[in-house]
């Protein structure tokens, strides 16, 4: 357990809490805009299924989005070669194997952590603004998509800083992902979608769910693809 202790340590950096409490703040500030707290209540009962579903769909990509940005940005920085030299510490106590399967699980907690406050956020204001709201049980799904998404480009932005050893690599996991959702929003190409949503995923809306063009299942087989492919350039670069 001390191994985690020593991650959380270096992983909850000043800058690090400093760019969580923007987010968190910035996703509050977010959700009571879209959600329109203060219409005449009248209008919003009449309107209620329309605001519902807006807000949820306006919510659901922001957070997406937001997800993915910060996944690619604590994946880099915590692999990025000043943040990543502490393994000197433990060198004798610790393989290497399990000294990055260890940080990338405390990653993907700390990601967790701030999805389930993202989530309570969004059920709190619901509860707090829209009297009429009851929870579906589709939000948790699209929460579990987006959650295994920001880990697939998190992973992504591993691989890169190993290859390329600047943190400027996370800029173009990032870009992958924009290339993916464009070519998904505009429906360039079908081949081409198909070509670039099984290495780059991204999800589409309809009926207020997320939908993937390949699956849960390929979510997580790819997460795995690109963390064995993490681990044989982390290894091989150290």
């Amino acid at each position: 357990m001390k191994i985690y202790q020593l991650h959380r340590k270096y992983l909850f950096s000043k800058i690090n809490v400093i760019i969580t409490t923007i987010l968190i703040g910035i996703t509050i500030l977010f959700s009571i805009a879209i959600i329109e707290p203060f219409k005449d209540s009248s209008v919003r009962w009449m309107n209620r299924f329309y605001i519902t579903n807006n807000f949820e769909q306006a919510y659901i990509t922001f957070v997406k989005i937001i997800m993915i940005f910060f996944s690619c940005y604590l994946f880099s920085s915590c692999f990025s070669k000043n943040n990543d030299n502490y393994y000197i510490i433990l060198i004798d106590n610790i393989s290497k194997s399990k000294y990055l399967i260890s940080k990338v699980v405390t990653i993907k907690i700390k990601i967790l952590e701030i999805l389930v406050i993202i989530l309570f956020i969004y059920i709190v204001i619901n509860y707090v603004f829209n009297q009429w709201y009851i929870i579906n049980i589709s939000i948790f799904k699209s929460f579990g998509i987006i959650y295994l998404l920001a880990n697939i480009y998190g992973l992504v932005s591993l691989i890169l800083i190993k290859v390329i050893n600047t943190i400027y690599s996370v800029m173009i996991s990032l870009g992958f992902y924009l290339i993916s959702e464009i070519l998904i929003d505009y429906e360039v190409s079908s081949q081409m979608i198909s070509i670039i949503q099984l290495f780059f995923p991204t999800t589409y809306l309809k009926d207020n769910d997320l939908f993937l063009k390949y699956g849960i299942f390929h979510l997580m087989i790819l997460m795995a693809l690109y963390f064995f492919i993490g681990y044989l350039f982390y290894l091989k670069k150290e």
